[in-house]
Protein backbone atom coordinates (compact mmCIF):
# COMPACT_ATOMS: atom_id res chain seq x y z
CA UNK A 1 0.00 0.00 0.00
CA UNK A 2 1.49 3.34 -1.02
CA UNK A 3 1.19 6.12 1.55
CA UNK A 4 1.92 9.41 -0.15
CA UNK A 5 0.31 11.70 2.47
CA UNK A 6 3.24 11.09 4.82
CA UNK A 7 5.77 11.94 2.14
CA UNK A 8 3.75 15.01 1.22
CA UNK A 9 3.65 16.00 4.87
CA UNK A 10 7.40 15.51 5.23
CA UNK A 11 8.25 17.72 2.25
CA UNK A 12 7.42 21.03 4.01
CA UNK A 13 9.29 19.83 7.11
CA UNK A 14 12.27 18.69 5.07
CA UNK A 15 12.34 21.98 3.18
CA UNK A 16 12.43 23.84 6.48
CA UNK A 17 15.16 21.52 7.80
CA UNK A 18 17.16 21.87 4.59
CA UNK A 19 16.90 25.66 4.77
CA UNK A 20 18.16 25.52 8.34
CA UNK A 21 20.98 23.14 7.38
CA UNK A 22 22.10 25.31 4.47
CA UNK A 23 22.05 28.52 6.46
CA UNK A 24 23.70 26.92 9.48
CA UNK A 25 26.57 25.45 7.49
CA UNK A 26 29.17 28.14 7.21
CA UNK A 27 32.20 27.78 5.00
CA UNK A 28 34.58 29.03 7.68
CA UNK A 29 36.00 25.57 8.43
CA UNK A 30 35.02 25.86 12.10
CA UNK A 31 33.68 22.65 13.63
CA UNK A 32 30.77 22.78 16.08
CA UNK A 33 31.67 22.33 19.75
CA UNK A 34 29.34 20.04 21.68
CA UNK A 35 30.95 20.78 25.05
CA UNK A 36 28.49 23.62 25.62
CA UNK A 37 25.54 21.23 25.35
CA UNK A 38 24.76 21.98 21.71
CA UNK A 39 24.29 19.16 19.23
CA UNK A 40 27.30 18.56 16.99
CA UNK A 41 27.16 16.81 13.63
CA UNK A 42 29.02 13.55 13.17
CA UNK A 43 29.83 10.83 10.65
CA UNK A 44 27.02 8.58 9.54
CA UNK A 45 26.45 5.72 11.94
CA UNK A 46 23.31 4.08 13.20
CA UNK A 47 23.46 6.03 16.47
CA UNK A 48 22.96 9.29 14.57
CA UNK A 49 19.73 8.17 12.96
CA UNK A 50 16.24 8.26 14.48
CA UNK A 51 15.04 5.14 16.24
CA UNK A 52 13.46 2.79 13.73
CA UNK A 53 15.37 4.08 10.69
CA UNK A 54 15.68 1.12 8.28
CA UNK A 55 19.51 0.97 8.23
CA UNK A 56 19.53 -2.55 6.78
CA UNK A 57 17.24 -1.58 3.89
CA UNK A 58 18.20 2.04 3.12
CA UNK A 59 21.98 2.57 2.84
CA UNK A 60 23.16 6.17 3.16
CA UNK A 61 26.20 7.71 1.52
CA UNK A 62 29.15 8.37 3.83
CA UNK A 63 28.96 11.87 5.26
CA UNK A 64 28.25 14.07 8.24
CA UNK A 65 24.65 14.07 9.47
CA UNK A 66 23.39 17.58 10.14
CA UNK A 67 19.75 16.65 10.84
CA UNK A 68 17.81 13.41 11.23
CA UNK A 69 14.14 13.27 12.17
CA UNK A 70 11.51 10.55 12.39
CA UNK A 71 8.03 11.40 11.14
CA UNK A 72 6.62 10.73 14.60
CA UNK A 73 8.84 13.51 15.97
CA UNK A 74 7.09 15.85 13.53
CA UNK A 75 3.61 14.59 14.38
CA UNK A 76 3.45 11.99 11.59
CA UNK A 77 2.94 8.24 11.83
CA UNK A 78 5.91 7.22 9.72
CA UNK A 79 8.76 8.36 7.52
CA UNK A 80 12.19 9.86 8.05
CA UNK A 81 14.15 12.91 6.94
CA UNK A 82 17.96 12.71 7.00
CA UNK A 83 20.15 15.60 5.90
CA UNK A 84 23.89 15.11 5.58
CA UNK A 85 27.02 16.65 4.08
CA UNK A 86 29.17 14.56 1.71
CA UNK A 87 32.45 15.37 0.00
CA UNK A 88 32.33 15.93 -3.75
CA UNK A 89 30.32 17.68 -6.45
CA UNK A 90 26.56 17.24 -6.65
CA UNK A 91 26.46 14.91 -9.66
CA UNK A 92 29.10 12.53 -8.26
CA UNK A 93 27.56 12.44 -4.79
CA UNK A 94 24.07 11.79 -6.17
CA UNK A 95 25.40 9.03 -8.46
CA UNK A 96 27.08 7.34 -5.49
CA UNK A 97 23.96 7.64 -3.30
CA UNK A 98 21.77 6.21 -6.07
CA UNK A 99 24.24 3.36 -6.70
CA UNK A 100 24.12 2.37 -3.01
CA UNK A 101 20.33 2.19 -3.17
CA UNK A 102 20.14 0.34 -6.50
CA UNK A 103 22.68 -2.18 -5.16
CA UNK A 104 20.26 -2.65 -2.23
CA UNK A 105 17.39 -3.51 -4.59
CA UNK A 106 15.87 -0.08 -5.29
CA UNK A 107 14.73 1.02 -8.75
CA UNK A 108 15.09 4.61 -9.95
CA UNK A 109 11.66 6.04 -10.79
CA UNK A 110 12.61 9.66 -11.47
CA UNK A 111 15.72 11.84 -11.79
CA UNK A 112 15.79 15.64 -12.03
CA UNK A 113 18.49 18.29 -12.44
CA UNK A 114 22.17 17.51 -12.55
CA UNK A 115 23.74 16.94 -15.98
CA UNK A 116 27.13 18.33 -15.05
CA UNK A 117 25.88 21.74 -13.99
CA UNK A 118 26.73 21.14 -10.35
CA UNK A 119 23.42 22.58 -9.17
CA UNK A 120 20.28 21.04 -7.67
CA UNK A 121 19.71 17.38 -8.55
CA UNK A 122 17.55 14.60 -7.21
CA UNK A 123 16.25 11.07 -7.66
CA UNK A 124 13.32 9.02 -6.43
CA UNK A 125 13.75 5.29 -5.90
CA UNK A 126 11.44 2.51 -4.77
CA UNK A 127 11.57 -1.10 -3.66
CA UNK A 128 9.01 -3.39 -2.06
CA UNK A 129 9.11 -1.79 1.39
CA UNK A 130 10.38 1.79 0.99
CA UNK A 131 10.37 4.84 -1.24
CA UNK A 132 13.41 7.13 -1.01
CA UNK A 133 13.68 10.61 -2.49
CA UNK A 134 17.16 12.14 -2.52
CA UNK A 135 17.67 15.84 -3.15
CA UNK A 136 21.18 17.29 -3.48
CA UNK A 137 22.45 20.85 -3.35
CA UNK A 138 26.05 22.00 -3.83
CA UNK A 139 27.85 23.79 -1.03
CA UNK A 140 30.67 26.27 -1.45
CA UNK A 141 32.76 25.63 -4.57
CA UNK A 142 31.65 22.03 -5.30
CA UNK A 143 33.77 20.75 -2.40
CA UNK A 144 30.76 19.39 -0.52
CA UNK A 145 27.17 18.52 -1.28
CA UNK A 146 24.14 18.59 0.99
CA UNK A 147 21.92 15.52 0.61
CA UNK A 148 18.39 15.27 1.89
CA UNK A 149 16.85 11.80 2.12
CA UNK A 150 13.07 11.42 2.48
CA UNK A 151 12.28 7.83 3.42
CA UNK A 152 8.74 6.47 3.61
CA UNK A 153 7.08 3.07 3.53
CA UNK A 154 5.92 2.04 0.05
Amino acid sequence: MRRTPVLSSLVPLSTLLLTFALTACGGDGEEPDASDGSTASSSVNTGDLPEGFPVDDVPLIEGRITQATAGEEAGEDEGFVVILQADGPTDSVLAEAVALLTDAGFTVTETVGGSGGGGFAGSSLTQDSFTVTITTFPNTGDEQTTLQYLVSES
